[in-house]
């Protein structure tokens, strides 16, 4: 079943959501930006990559074109190696078999309507009966028009080394990632709660 923290204040969040440097920095960084008077969220205006270059390649930035398209705006080498291609500008949401984008869905559209924070732990096999475990982040940003339509995040990996599980390459146009294992789902309060909300886990593949 998935956990839902309720996490009050910047630093018990920065001690929970931590997993790695790259985490760390994007989060200090995060909570830095300016924010809008009546406003708990930065804009993407104010986000720059360049300001977190160092780290970069662990990152990503997540756009809500639609609540059917999440487009990957940005994304950094490690990441792709975790997802196992460059998924920029495709919708990640596309990607996925019908029961899991219909949860993964929920659960951007709840990060659009609440101001917080979330991850995904997921385990994702390989061969040879090995496997890894991955956790991404999302961190949100207000689009032109206030409404969170921004995600920044960091994917990492968190147990298990060597290549990642390799995305389906025989339909460039409608790529399909295949065994995964939600492991824990969690919101985080950044200062206006967090969703009531419960997302099944779902194995997939």
């Amino acid at each position: 079943m998935p956990v839902h923290l309720n996490l009050m204040g910047p630093t018990r969040l920065l001690e929970k959501i931590t997993h790695n440097a790259a985490t760390k920095r994007l989060l200090e960084y995060w909570q830095e930006l300016p924010r809008a008077e009546g406003h708990i969220c930065p804009t993407r205006d104010n986000f720059r990559m360049m300001d977190i270059s160092e780290f970069a390649a662990q990152v990503f930035l997540l756009q809500r074109l639609t609540s059917d398209n999440i487009c990957m705006v940005q994304s950094g080498v490690s990441v792709n190696n975790i997802l196992g291609a460059d998924l920029t500008g495709h919708n990640l949401l596309e990607l996925l078999p019908q029961p899991q984008f219909l949860l993964e869905r929920t659960y951007f559209q709840a990060l659009h309507k609440n101001p917080c924070a979330g991850s995904v732990t997921l385990l994702s096999p390989r061969d040879a009966g090995k496997s890894y475990i991955y956790r991404s982040i999302h961190l949100p940003l207000l689009g032109t028009d206030g409404a969170i339509s921004f995600w920044v995040g960091t994917s990492a990996i968190l147990e298990g080394k060597g290549a990642c599980e390799e995305l389906t390459k025989s339909d460039q146009s409608r790529r399909k990632v295949g065994n995964l294992h939600l492991l824990e789902r969690e919101f985080f309060d950044i200062g206006a709660g967090i969703p009531n909300l419960e997302i099944p886990a779902l194995t997939i593949g």
